[in-house]
């Protein structure tokens, strides 16, 4: 599920020589026994493929993981209220 964004940042620290482009993938964890699925963005060089997380990405990643986590309880919350 990686999707692709046009923008480049910069060239990769790692080999110095590929630039980093921005993308997305779906992803998932468990928190206190809940799934949650969410979005996860990191960078990828195209020179050495390797796979990078910046500052910026990191605090995003964070945002969405704890809202879609937040999202999860709720849905729960309103499951548990249909069936009672």
């Amino acid at each position: 599920n990686r999707v692709k964004n046009a923008v480049s940042h910069s060239v990769c620290p790692i080999c110095e020589d590929g630039n980093l482009t921005d993308h997305t993938d779906s992803n998932h964890f468990v928190r206190n026994g809940i799934f949650v699925q969410t979005s996860c963005h990191y960078s990828l060089c195209d020179g050495c493929g390797s796979e990078q997380v910046n500052a910026q990405q990191m605090d995003r990643n964070k945002e969405l993981g704890d809202r879609d986590y937040m999202e999860a309880i709720l849905n729960l919350q309103g499951e548990k209220n249909i069936y009672s």
